[in-house]
């Protein structure tokens, strides 16, 4: 893996009501390299390594001001997210156009 690990927040709509703070851990991305001898060849690498921890966003006003504050799920929400493939993809989606921009 590249050298470099770090983590990233990203927002997803979750369920059609809720927006959800995901923090994820990476890795620098680095292209494969297909051509010349092969001791020089390697396959891409990087990019999104792990879910670290999810927030549910809390939207309030505070003062006649929109304010959106996260909270921490509890263990058992965060594991059934995790084990949840459209949600995994939704997050690396996420990521991969944050990375993007």
């Amino acid at each position: 893996m590249s050298y470099g690990y770090y983590t990233r927040t990203v927002l997803i709509n979750w369920g059609h009501d809720h927006d959800l703070e995901v923090e994820v851990g990476a890795y620098p991305y680095s292209p494969a390299v297909t051509s010349g001898p092969p001791e020089r060849c390697c396959p891409a690498e990087g990019g999104m390594e792990e879910i670290r921890e999810v927030r549910l966003v809390k939207v309030f006003i505070k003062d006649g001001t929109r304010k959106e504050k996260g909270r921490r799920l509890s263990t058992d929400s965060v594991i059934a997210l995790e084990e949840n493939n459209e949600f995994f993809r939704s997050v690396e989606e996420a990521f991969e156009k944050a990375e993007a921009d």
